[in-house]
């Protein structure tokens, strides 16, 4: 496996695991600030080179990024093509939430914290929550920054819990994994950013019991989410919850999950961020949004697996494993990484 797609030691928070400390150093992005028109275009390219050029959702997610409303809410293009991004994934209905809900204030903009990961998520002076990204991210690929803003927007009150953070972290890494499997190379970016996105990723797609293509959330006994790493734990819950308290979820929360879950999954109403959700949710996620196939791709993607040895375990050749999964975009980016 290689650590150097995870993180490692950074200007830390309590809660997050510095998962592989002998990792080469981490860096935020660098560049330059981007216009609306260039940040546009790249929305458009990246749409057209993912879904091809007529697929049904670049139109209406190109129109968003121009919607005067978003704009005026949204006023960075960088942050906007962040934004809007999540009209693709299972993490859309955030985009409206945002816009029409009223629990939030002001504009998404960036904002200095001096620490790794950070978004903000505060009451405002109007008691209405003012959501930020960490200023250390401004250069970062927008689909790396799309799942911090899910991250944010669903800390929805002045209310924290650790179950709240296993669901928020589930949606998010949910979010990030569609958006690599639009484009594949978003994960071998090496940024911090990046780094970050790929160790909930590498945790999650570990985190269920041996032998089972379900990922759940709580394992007892489980066996690794972060193998070879100091902060290693037996399942996601176990590697962020220190105490276990629920805590009220907003209304976007059921929608999601509404469309994460399978379809015949009961979802409460009120929704609480607690253990119940959070075993609510191993098991039944639903394989249209991530499933087996996804799984293996995304493995073979972080080397948790190579596909020789997801070849040898299927007792095919290297290249009908290639072909039965649609690796090649996937081997494509390995070997340009070696």
């Amino acid at each position: 496996m290689n650590i150097n797609l995870f993180t490692s030691t950074y200007l830390g928070q309590p809660v997050y695991p510095q998962a592989y400390p002998d990792g080469a150093p981490m860096e935020p992005a660098t560049g330059t600030e981007r216009s609306a028109a260039t940040m546009r275009n790249d929305l458009s390219e990246f749409l057209v080179a993912a879904l091809g050029p007529d697929a049904p959702e670049i139109d209406p997610t190109l129109a968003l990024f121009d919607d005067e409303t978003v704009v005026e809410r949204v006023p960075d293009p960088t942050l906007r093509a962040a934004f809007v991004i999540l009209n693709v994934t299972v993490a859309r209905p955030l985009i409206d939430s945002y816009l029409t809900n009223g629990i939030y204030t002001d504009t998404l903009d960036w904002i200095e914290t001096n620490l790794a990961f950070t978004e903000s998520s505060e009451p405002g002076l109007d008691g209405k929550q003012r959501v930020g990204m960490s200023d250390r991210y401004r250069f970062e690929h927008f689909a790396a920054i799309a799942p911090n803003i899910v991250h944010a927007m669903l800390h929805h009150d002045e209310t924290f819990s650790y179950p709240e953070d296993v669901t928020v972290l589930t949606i998010a890494t949910i979010t990030y994994l569609q958006l690599v499997e639009l484009h594949p190379a978003i994960a071998y970016r090496g940024t911090e950013l990046s780094r970050f996105n790929n160790t909930f990723a590498l945790a999650l797609l570990n985190s269920h019991q041996a032998g089972s293509p379900e990922i759940e959330l709580i394992v007892p006994g489980g066996a690794s989410v972060l193998p070879g790493s100091p902060e290693d734990a037996p399942d996601f819950w176990t590697m962020i919850v220190q105490v276990d308290s629920p805590s009220i979820a907003p209304d976007v929360a059921r929608v999601i999950l509404s469309d994460l879950l399978k379809p015949d999954v009961s979802i409460p109403q009120p929704l609480w961020f607690s253990r119940e959700t959070v075993e609510l949710i191993g098991g039944n996620i639903n394989p249209e949004v991530l499933g087996p196939v996804e799984r293996i791709r995304f493995s073979i993607l972080l080397t948790m697996i190579s596909t020789d040895e997801v070849a040898a375990l299927l007792n095919q050749t290297r290249e009908g494993t290639i072909a039965a999964f649609d690796l090649a975009e996937i081997e494509a980016v390995l070997e340009a990484n070696r």
